[in-house]
């Protein structure tokens, strides 16, 4: 019998997402590692959660962002795979990317799904909650902090550049590239200084007055950026915010 297509797209999408409810969510918040911690707060905060709510909405409804740069989305998947939320079924099939020959799922668009939490789950939310209120962090998240902030920060700055770039019509340099410029910034200046450094790597008139192309430009931004910053340490200048 033929299926029709749309049926068979919801058999693919409830395939794949009944492989990742295989995993039990931890017992305690301890047991979480902080990344994971932190995604969950964020995802319950970013798609409207209340209490009484084990659906989640998508959180790109949100006028917020969930995340500084589409990167950092990544590890939701992580809790997916840890039993912390599920993909709901409520979640349009527009959210998905499905190939029908071999039928298989090659992906996701994160800000529409809907999400499920295990009753489990928010009671792991209110101890996280609690442990940020009183300070009393397991010992691991503490040891797992100046990570994380250093990755959060980084993509802030990878944003912030996006933002610059696009907003004077210049072509962005691969993330691999301008995530190295930002990270060496970040051993020495604080954000908002690495900001500074992006603003002026991404000078208004720096395609118009150069007269190059934009192939040119993209190459070129990371090198505007990183030339001040290396002059800066060398010279022990006071960097402007």
């Amino acid at each position: 019998m033929l299926v029709p297509s749309g049926a068979r797209k919801r058999v693919i999408i409830a395939h794949a997402i009944e492989e990742f409810a295989e995993q039990a969510p931890p017992a305690t918040a301890a047991k979480l590692d902080l990344k994971q911690a932190l995604y969950l707060l964020a995802l319950y905060r970013a798609s409207s959660g209340a209490e009484q709510d084990l659906v989640l909405l998508p959180f790109g409804m949100s006028e917020h962002p969930f995340a500084p740069a589409p990167e950092l989305l990544q590890p939701l998947f992580g809790l997916l795979r840890a039993g912390l939320v599920k993909i709901s079924r409520e979640t349009p099939t527009s959210a998905f990317t499905v190939e029908q020959s071999p039928p298989r799922m090659t992906g996701y668009v994160l800000q529409d799904l809907y999400w499920e939490l295990p009753a489990a789950s928010m009671a792991l939310i209110r101890a996280i909650e609690q442990a940020c209120l009183s300070g009393a962090w397991p010992a691991e998240w503490r040891e797992q902090a100046p990570a994380v902030t250093r990755e959060l920060t980084a993509h802030e700055c990878l944003a912030y550049l996006r933002h610059c770039a696009d907003d004077r019509a210049l072509p962005m340099p691969t993330v691999e590239k301008t995530m190295m410029m930002i990270e060496n910034s970040l051993t020495t200046f604080s954000v908002a200084q690495t900001y500074a450094f992006c603003w002026q790597g991404a000078a208004a008139d720096f395609k118009q007055r150069r007269n190059i192309s934009a192939v040119h430009a993209e190459n070129a931004i990371v090198g505007n950026c990183q030339r001040p910053i290396e002059l800066a340490r060398v010279k022990q200048w006071d960097v402007a915010n």
